[in-house]
């Protein structure tokens, strides 16, 4: 080996290290810059945001957003999470704050049901919060007043559209395809 090749790891090794501290850096500047765009947004006033921005900062209204939703969300990140975050590119920072890895697991889908007379009690329930609904949506889009008993009906409607829902994701239903729904 040449006496070359040890100067050039030294080289690239400092290189790759200044490259990691010069991202971390990045992403400080970009937790400290959401957290002043997020004290500025909060003293303009209403609606007078992006007009505001593009005549006092050299950022995009999508930067801005992004740096903002880093610097609200990631205080509030567990440790782990937060070492992880810290040391990813400001776009995949972005990204993991997006997708939580504590959010709630989602709800178990609805499949196919087996049992007919199941399947015929959810159709009917849902059927009727559709049409409830689809009523309610023509009376304001025509400008009329829903009086207290049909919000009550629904309301109530809605409700138990919901409460069959859950009872069916509650249920072990059998999901064409696996129990994932793929």
């Amino acid at each position: 080996m040449s006496n070359i090749i040890p100067t050039l790891a030294q080289a690239i090794n400092e290189k790759v290290a200044e490259a990691e501290n010069k991202a971390r850096g990045a992403m400080q500047c970009a937790l400290e810059a959401g957290a002043l765009l997020v004290k500025a947004k909060e003293q303009v006033p209403h609606g007078q945001w992006e007009s505001w921005l593009a005549d006092n900062c050299a950022v995009a209204p999508r930067t801005a957003r992004s740096y903002m939703k880093l610097a609200t969300a990631f205080p509030a990140l567990p440790e782990a999470e937060r070492q992880r975050v810290a040391d990813l590119p400001l776009r995949e920072a972005v990204k993991a704050i997006a997708t939580d890895p504590t959010a709630p697991a989602r709800p178990k889908p609805i499949g196919f049901i087996q049992n007919p007379g199941t399947r015929n009690r959810a159709e009917e329930t849902l059927q009727k919060a559709a049409r409830v609904a689809k009523d309610a949506a023509k009376f304001v889009r025509i400008g009329m007043t829903i009086n207290s008993a049909k919000a009550a009906t629904l309301k109530n409607s809605l409700l138990a559209a919901l409460k069959e829902i859950e009872k069916l994701q509650a249920e072990d239903i059998e999901v064409k395809g696996g129990a994932d729904g793929n």
